[in-house]
């Protein structure tokens, strides 16, 4: 082992070198140095580049390639090394970017004038403190308290190159803490990287708060300990790849990675770890890529991944499903008692007046109903509009779909529609708001016709031709579709009142068996749908907090 860091400080000259030598990752004897890695059945992934001299990286690569007989992956990797090994008929992809700080420039810039939290802090008294290892006992107990505090804070521990063990081989890292009247804070390890037994910089890799810690806690700890750094003649610090963010448009496997950057939070938040580097203002942002021996980006990118996830990639997934399946429970639940009426609340309307203030699209929408029926029963116009705008799966017409909702059959169906319409639509205008209520009643009105038409084109083609043209004869008049996905929202809303499905459901069952409907299966999808629409907006709004 201790040749092995002798090489590391002879060649480590890369952010990752450092992470290479954590346990788990294998050495790979090469002949002017060292690699480490990984080994699958087929692939090799090495971790960052070899430690050897700048000049014999490529060719100890390909060594290793020719040797081993497998493929072979690394990353990180620097713009320089992925060129050579382009030349060489490697697949190159860029996979991130590393902000990296020139301290004399940077910190004659005062950094804390732009990180006001951060400046805050200091005024109330945070100061740095460093830790060598001959005093780490007097700080271990606390360290580990928040580091295990850390630890259960996160969805599930990395391995490979984000590895977090901020006491492994602690003598050769520095740690510095930043403690406010004797409290910790946080802490964060800093580890360097060397080229011909020279300290070039160092690299900030664990960064560990403390769940008590105040806002800008870790703004100030790195601002403050690269102060320490530049001061004793240092010149570098770099924070480690930012994973999948400034990547370049060159291909499929750009926007690939591109759209996982922007909308990907299972797990890994990777647009929030770049807006915490970014903030910070470095000097400049280094390009890190992926190279491969083989060409599928994919498959690559498979080992890369799994090669960070010690128990497997099917743990992995059973991990992301379980946890963000907990995780949409306790959104709906909290949704679901947030939205809960309770005597006393200010949701209640307070007047008459303050009904039709909180309620004036519901009330909108049944004037339209209502007037629409007026002139259906006394203008020949409408009343041949009527008929000929029923929704029909045999023959559907852009009337059929937009205005069959909007009409009515005869006067007690309009009555029965109007007055669930109103108790179910004002709930839900006033509790959700107009957004909710537009969005229920558009798909309720407009959507569940087709999607119920859609979904028996699939199963009555293996029906008796009888069925088939009855269902294609049907026609179909009123807005009780919107009623049903009221319904159905609301058992999304209500804490304790889900028995309120029961009887609509069982309405909308004797219906299609009453009228032998099979279009009038479209209440039942209406409810679904607006049971969904709630829960999913709860789901996206849980996310965005």
């Amino acid at each position: 082992m201790e040749k092995e860091w002798h090489i590391f400080m002879e060649y480590g000259n890369r952010t990752s070198s450092f992470m290479s030598m954590y346990p788990g990752i294998e050495h790979i004897h090469i002949e002017n140095g060292q690699a480490r890695g990984i080994h699958f059945r087929n692939h090799l992934v090495l971790a960052s580049e070899p430690h050897c001299d700048e000049h014999a990286k490529a060719e100890e690569i390909l060594k290793l390639k020719d040797s081993h007989n497998k493929k072979i992956s690394l990353l990180p990797i620097g713009e320089k090394l992925s060129c050579v090994l382009k030349n060489h008929g490697f697949s190159v992809w860029q996979i991130g970017s590393e902000p990296i700080f020139e301290l004399s420039s940077y910190l004659e810039s005062k950094p804390l004038d732009f990180l006001p939290l951060g400046r805050t802090l200091k005024r109330r008294g945070a100061a740095l403190v460093e830790i060598t290892s001959s005093y780490l006992e007097l700080y271990r107990e606390r360290l580990q308290n928040i580091h295990e505090e850390w630890k259960q804070s996160k969805m599930f521990e990395l391995g490979f190159l984000n590895q977090v063990d901020p006491f492994f081989k602690f003598d050769m890292k520095r740690c510095f803490i930043l403690e406010i009247r004797g409290e910790i804070q946080a802490f964060m390890t800093a580890v360097p990287f060397f080229y011909r037994g020279e300290i070039l910089g160092y690299y900030f890799n664990d960064i560990i708060r403390s769940g008590r810690s105040r806002a800008g806690t870790n703004e100030l700890l790195i601002i403050e300990a690269m102060r320490v750094l530049h001061d004793e003649g240092v010149s570098e610090v770099r924070l480690g790849m930012a994973p999948l963010s400034r990547i370049k448009k060159n291909g499929p496997a750009s926007v690939f990675l591109n759209f996982l950057f922007k909308h990907h939070t299972f797990g890994y938040n990777f647009s929030g770890h770049y807006q915490f580097k970014n903030k910070l203002r470095p000097t400049r942002w280094d390009d890190l890529y992926l190279a491969s021996s083989g060409n599928g980006f994919l498959q690559s990118l498979k080992y890369a991944i799994e090669a960070h996830f010690p128990n497997g990639l099917w743990h992995l997934a059973q991990t992301l499903l379980s946890n963000e399946w907990g995780r949409f429970l306790e959104i709906r639940k909290s949704v679901k008692g947030m939205m809960n009426i309770e005597k006393g609340e200010e949701r209640y309307v307070s007047s008459f007046r303050d009904a039709v203030g909180k309620t004036k699209w519901t009330l909108t929408f049944m004037s339209l109903f209502i007037i629409l029926h007026i002139l259906k029963v006394h203008h020949p116009y409408f009343s041949d509009l009527f008929t000929q705008s029923a929704y029909t799966p045999g023959a559907v017409t852009p009337r059929g779909l937009f205005l069959a909702p909007l009409f009515h059959n005869h006067l007690f169906h309009l009555f029965g529609d109007q007055l669930c319409f109103f108790l179910f639509g004002a709930y839900i205008e006033v509790v959700l708001g107009v957004r909710h209520f537009m969005a229920l009643t558009v798909a309720g009105l407009f959507l569940s016709n087709p999607l119920t038409h859609g979904i028996m084109d699939t199963g009555l083609p293996h029906w008796p031709d009888l069925y088939q043209n009855h269902f294609l004869l049907e026609k179909d008049y009123g807005s009780s579709n919107a009623v049903f996905a009221f319904v159905g929202a609301m058992g999304g809303v209500l804490k304790k009142n889900m028995w309120l499905f029961i009887p609509f459901l069982l309405y909308a069952v004797y219906i299609a068996f009453s009228l032998q409907s099979f279009l009038a299966a479209h209440h039942v999808l209406a409810m679904v749908m607006g049971y969904a629409m709630v829960l999913g907006a709860a789901f996206m709004a849980g996310f965005r907090q």
